[in-house]
């Protein structure tokens, strides 16, 4: 049994059968790009990059150029988010983040500033804290901007799309059993099958294609709120314990709103700091709303410069006032 399986592990690599991640990036060409990740779900497949080089993921598996160690005195703002932060649809200088290091480092005798683009298409509140407490160390972050809202809104049947095996006897896992489910012993072999063996990958998604299931649970959403505020207490509680700055971004879009009065609560009861786009952003619109946004979430390349504005008006005094904000590593 062993040797059948070897031989059909081998085919399926030497033939290349199952080729593929099984939760990639279902936007446009973007779909190469993800690949399975046993703590997040999906990630960002490290150092691959389109034909035309417009999208390019670093070593690090972040969008945008490549890390060097942190130099002293470098602040960096760590920017976690979903596609919107990604900018599925833009050149990466047209995004909020390069465009807000680009404003920071213009400020005269001001810190260099990295800003690190750690958006993924498809990412909730829940996988972007994950990413804080379990991948962030290694980034050294001096500030960290979050940027969540509508996907964590969308129905379980959008999770169980990325993440064949977010479908359960209940008709799928939101993103917190999903996670749970994985800590389990048969959940940490699935995912260490799907993770290392071609064959038990393209068997997960032969398996995972009808999900007709789903339709019966279909009203739960990914990360209910309940689960929005302990991870917002969770992000606060380890960027205190680490001496980090934690930005909450209340995300704009073009007509969704149900994110907002959780994270304008939450960033008032505990004084955390915000930059409230909703409350800034309508009033800069010299056009219709419509021109700043390309379908109902991503924002176009002047909708993330506005953006960008905003942030920056709302972090660079942080950065630039003396004993305000200082680097954590020197």
């Amino acid at each position: 049994m062993v040797l059948a399986l070897g031989l059909l592990e081998a085919g399926s690599r030497i033939f290349r059968t199952f080729e593929g991640p099984l939760q990639p990036l279902r936007i446009g060409h973007l779909e190469f790009f993800g690949r399975h990740d046993p703590l997040l779900f999906w990630r960002l497949r490290p150092g691959i990059a389109t034909d035309d080089g417009a999208v390019r993921i670093n070593g690090h598996g972040l969008r945008g150029p490549d890390l060097s160690e942190k130099p002293p005195g470098e602040v960096r703002i760590l920017s976690l988010g979903e596609s919107t932060t990604f900018g599925a649809k833009l050149a990466y200088e047209e995004t909020y983040s390069a465009l807000l290091e680009q404003r920071l480092n213009e400020a005269p005798g001001a810190s260099p500033v990295r800003v690190l683009n750690a958006g993924v298409p498809g990412y909730s509140l829940f996988q972007g804290v994950q990413f804080l407490l379990h991948r962030s160390e290694g980034f050294e972050p001096d500030m960290v901007l979050l940027y969540f809202g509508y996907n964590d809104f969308l129905p379980i049947a959008f999770l169980a799309q990325r993440a064949s095996d977010a479908a359960g006897d209940t008709g799928g896992f939101n993103d917190w059993e999903l996670f749970e489910e994985r800590q389990s012993t048969m959940g940490q072999l699935v995912s260490f099958l799907i993770e290392y063996s071609n064959l038990a990958r393209g068997l997960f998604q032969l398996g995972s294609r009808d999900r007709s299931g789903l339709k019966r649970s279909a009203h739960r959403t990914r990360v209910p709120d309940e689960h929005r505020a302990r991870l917002l207490e969770m992000a606060l509680k380890y960027c205190r314990e680490q001496g980090i700055e934690l930005v909450v971004v209340v995300p704009i879009y073009r007509e969704f709103s149900g994110h907002a009065a959780l994270l304008r609560s939450f960033v008032r009861e505990n004084g955390v700091s915000v930059v409230d786009l909703p409350a800034v952003l309508p009033a800069r619109f010299t056009g219709p709303r419509e021109a700043y946004f390309s379908d109902d979430a991503h924002p176009t390349p002047a909708g993330h410069a506005l953006i960008a504005e905003a942030i920056h008006e709302g972090v660079a005094p942080k950065i630039q006032e003396h004993g305000k904000f200082e680097p954590r590593f020197r």
